[in-house]
C-alpha cells in the first residue's frame, strides 16, 4: 500500500518536474556594462526523452505529405510547379522578415530587373531562390551532406548584396546578438553567447544524421527550433532557418521536390509562430506545443499546395483549350500563352525575339489576350511595358 502511494507521488512529481523543467540554462553576460541573461539550449538528444506525440497524428501528416510528394508524378508539367513554388516560398519567407515584394515583383525582376518595391526587398527574395536551388543541387549531386559548411555557404548566398551583407555572411557570429528590443537588456530573447555557437551547431549537425526512434517530422521541428534558438549568424537566421526546413524535408526523402511553401502558414500565424518558438525554450509543454504547431503547419501547407497545383493545372488547360478554339487567327496568341506558363511576366520585345516575329504581330496578339482577360499590363508605362498572366498569378498569390 505504502509502495503504491510512494510510486503515485513519484509519478506526480515527475510530471510536475517535466512541466516546469527549463529546457536549457542561462549565462550572465555583460553587454555595454549591463548584465544580461543569455540562453543556452539543451542538446536535442536530451530533450527527446520527454517528447511524446500521438502516432496517429504523425501518420496523418505523413499521409498528406506523401500525397503532395506524389503529385509531381501526375502533373503534366511538374517542373513548372517546382519553379513557381520555390518562388512562392522564397517570397513568403522574406515577407515574414518584413519584405514588401509581391510575386509580380519577383517574376518581373528576375527577367527584366523591374520592381514596384525597393530593389533590396526583391533581391532578398531572389537570393533566397538562389540559395535554395544551390542547396538542393549540392545535396542531389552529393557534393556535401546537409551540414554546417553547407549552411554557411548558403547563408553567404542569402546575404549577398542585401541588408546585412556587412554582418559576416557565411560565418558563425563572433559577437552577441538578440531578438527584439534595442539591446540585449530589453530584448525578447537573447541567444547563446558567441563562444557557445560552434559547439551547439556541431551538436545540431550531429543530430541531423543521428538515427533515432522518432519520426523525421519531429526531428525537423526540433532542428528548426534549435537553429532559431542558437541564432548562429548575425543576420538572416529566420530566412535560413526556414530554408533549412526545405533541405531537411529533402534530406529525409519526405518531399523530393521543393513544392511545399510552409512560410504561408507561418506568415499567416506569425505571432503564434514566434510565441511557440519562445515557449520551446521553456518547458516540456512548450516543446510539445511547438511540435504540434509545426505539424499543423506541415499538414495545412501540404493540403494547400496540393489543391493549388490541381487548380493551376486546370486553369492552364482550360485557358489553352479556349484559346485554341479561337482558330488560326489566334496562333501567335497561343504561342505567347505557352511561353507565359513558364514566364508569367513578359515584355513585347522579348516575345518578338523569342517567337521570331515582328513587334507589330506581338502587339496584335497581346491585345487579343488582353481582350480575353488572360493577360494584363502591370507597369502603367508608355514604353517598356510588362504583361502578366493575370488569373495565374492571382491564384498563386492566394
Amino acid at each position: 500500500m505504502y509502495l503504491t502511494l510512494l510510486l503515485c507521488i513519484y509519478n506526480k512529481l515527475n510530471v510536475i518536474f517535466k512541466k516546469i523543467m527549463q529546457y536549457g540554462s542561462y549565462k550572465i553576460i555583460k553587454f555595454n556594462d549591463e548584465e544580461v541573461r543569455a540562453y543556452i539550449p539543451l542538446n536535442l538528444e536530451t530533450a527527446l526523452q520527454y517528447i511524446n506525440i500521438d502516432s496517429n497524428r504523425i501518420s496523418r501528416v505523413s499521409h498528406v505529405l506523401g500525397k503532395l510528394d506524389a503529385i509531381c508524378d501526375i502533373l503534366s508539367e511538374p517542373n513548372l510547379f517546382i519553379y513557381l513554388y520555390v518562388r512562392k516560398e522564397a517570397l513568403l519567407s522574406s515577407q515574414i522578415e518584413g519584405t514588401q515584394s509581391s510575386l509580380i515583383d519577383v517574376f518581373s525582376y528576375e527577367n527584366y530587373k523591374f520592381s514596384s518595391t525597393p530593389i533590396y526587398d526583391v533581391e532578398e527574395v531572389t537570393n533566397y531562390i538562389k540559395a535554395l536551388n544551390k542547396g538542393l543541387s549540392i545535396l542531389d549531386n552529393n557534393e556535401l551532406p546537409l551540414c554546417n559548411r553547407l549552411l554557411r555557404n548558403l547563408h553567404e548566398v542569402l546575404m549577398q548584396g542585401v541588408r546585412g551583407e556587412s554582418k559576416s555572411p557565411g560565418e558563425f557570429r563572433k559577437s552577441q546578438n538578440w531578438i527584439g528590443g534595442t539591446r540585449p537588456g530589453n530584448a525578447i530573447f537573447v541567444p547563446p553567447p558567441p563562444e557557445y555557437v560552434d559547439e551547439l551547431m556541431g551538436n545540431l549537425e550531429k543530430f541531423i544524421h543521428e538515427k533515432t526512434n522518432i519520426s523525421s517530422l519531429i526531428k525537423i521541428a526540433l532542428l528548426h527550433a534549435q537553429f532559431e534558438t542558437i541564432h548562429p549568424f548575425l543576420d538572416g537566421n529566420g530566412r535560413l532557418g526556414r530554408l533549412f526546413i526545405t533541405l531537411l524535408l529533402h534530406e529525409y526523402k519526405i518531399i523530393k521536390a521543393p513544392i511545399l511553401y510552409l512560410s504561408y502558414y507561418l506568415k499567416s500565424k506569425q505571432s503564434e509562430y514566434y510565441r511557440y518558438l519562445q515557449n520551446f525554450r521553456k518547458s516540456q509543454d512548450g516543446v510539445v506545443e511547438w511540435i504540434n504547431f509545426f505539424l499543423d503547419a506541415l499538414e495545412y501547407s501540404a493540403n494547400d499546395a496540393f489543391a493549388k497545383a490541381i487548380k493551376l493545372e486546370k486553369l492552364i488547360k482550360t485557358d489553352m483549350v479556349n484559346l485554341k478554339a479561337r482558330g488560326n487567327g489566334y496562333k501567335i496568341a497561343v504561342n505567347i500563352f505557352s511561353l507565359m506558363k513558364n514566364q508569367p511576366i513578359v515584355s513585347m520585345p522579348d516575345l518578338a525575339q523569342k517567337l521570331g516575329v515582328t513587334l507589330h504581330t506581338i502587339i496584335r496578339a497581346v491585345r487579343q489576350l488582353e481582350n480575353l482577360g488572360l493577360v494584363q499590363e502591370i507597369t502603367d508605362k508608355k514604353s517598356n511595358r510588362l504583361y502578366s498572366y493575370k488569373k495565374y498569378i492571382h491564384l498563386l498569390s492566394e
